[in-house]
């Protein structure tokens, strides 16, 4: 019995580790399942980089243009 409970510790504590940083990625991810950790993390964290930057080009030439927009005006 305790040979069986010493193995399960050290592996849930390494679950929890992995799952902290993968948390904050996982959000945007939403869908991603936690069942195959060991290949979400590898595709959620590209996707989640992309997706993070893809809506910060559209929000920054909004801002350029009206800049100028304002100071001609």
């Amino acid at each position: 019995m305790p040979a069986a409970s010493s193995p399960v510790r050290p592996l849930s504590i390494r679950c929890t580790r992995e799952s902290i940083p993968y948390l904050p990625s996982r959000p945007p991810a939403g869908p991603a399942p936690p069942s195959p950790a060991s290949e979400d993390p590898a595709r959620a964290q590209p996707p989640c980089r992309s997706r993070s930057l893809a809506p910060a080009i559209p929000y920054l030439p909004p801002l350029h243009p009206a800049g100028p927009a304002r100071a001609r005006s």
